[in-house]
């Protein structure tokens, strides 16, 4: 078995994986800790293996009792998602009836590659320096988020806005890059491949677009589930009742009249931009 060293910050972001209850409910060393999770990546195959077993019927009693180990080891981890699953699958064999089963394994398989994939993400590169040496979990994890909330004071808050006019996105840089990282987009249509690349605080949307308006693009930003209440502001070149009603009405916070005085936009930016959890993913 190998004995890897994770990034207890990347950790930290994992769903539904609670190290810090584990280690509230523990003593245990951080070393322990890392042991189980090497521990869980190796028997990952057999795992999988025992889980295509019980949705071929094939070897059931002895998959059975390998899953009833998975069920145990993730209780350890802190992951507990996968909790229900299992035991509806070992339900169904009580019951005779494994053919109950087969969505449980499948539910059951997705979450298990998840966490794994995520836990091969977190994993630190061999031979390297322990951070965490002779530390316990809860200790190991009080440096971790320290350091992580030092970095996330120090971090400049994202703004994506999105405008056709590039002297319009060249004038909000200008005007907020000093206090935020902005980053800009003329084209409305490449907003969701930006989001895989970026995760903002805030948006500026011009209402205004001949492809996509900044009304269009609020349901997709809202369909993210990072951003269902991630501050939007409007650009508008008309400060109409109805635009400004219609823009309300989607969830923007605030409005700006184009063209804009700069103290004004970084007075309505500092009013509602957010910081985000610095455990999300």
């Amino acid at each position: 078995m190998s004995n890897s060293i994770f990034n207890l910050a990347t950790l930290l972001k994992l769903d539904d994986l609670d190290v810090r209850k584990t280690a509230d409910a523990t003593n245990m060393p951080v070393e322990k800790y890392f042991s189980m999770l090497s521990e869980f990546i190796d028997r990952a195959p057999q795992m999988i293996d025992s889980l295509n077993n019980i949705a071929a019927f094939d070897d059931v009693e002895e998959s059975l009792r390998n899953l009833e180990d998975l069920r145990k080891s993730l209780t350890r981890l802190g992951y507990h998602k996968l909790s229900a699953p299992i035991g509806e699958i070992i339900q169904s064999s009580k019951d005779e009836d494994m053919a109950l089963a087969i969505p449980f394994v499948v539910l059951v398989l997705e979450g298990f590659s998840y966490l794994f994939s995520r836990l091969i993400t977190a994993r630190m590169p061999e031979g390297g320096e322990n951070p965490y040496e002779g530390l316990s979990l809860q200790n190991a994890l009080d440096v971790t988020i320290k350091e992580l909330s030092e970095a996330e004071t120090s971090r400049k808050l994202k703004i994506l806005a999105i405008d056709d006019m590039l002297f319009i996105l060249q004038t909000i840089s200008q005007v907020l890059s000093k206090e935020y990282r902005v980053y800009k987009l003329s084209n409305p249509t490449m907003l969701e491949e930006s989001l895989q690349y970026v995760t903002p605080e805030l948006f500026l949307l011009d209402c205004d677009m001949p492809q996509r308006s900044g009304f269009d693009l609020v349901p997709v930003i809202r369909s993210y589930e990072a951003h269902k209440t991630t501050p939007i502001i409007f650009l508008t070149s008309t400060g109409t009742a109805d635009n400004i009603s219609a823009a309300i009405k989607l969830g923007a916070v605030d409005y700006v009249v184009k063209p804009f005085q700069a103290s004004l936009l970084r007075q309505k930016v500092a009013a509602n931009i957010v910081r985000k959890n610095i455990f999300e993913a």
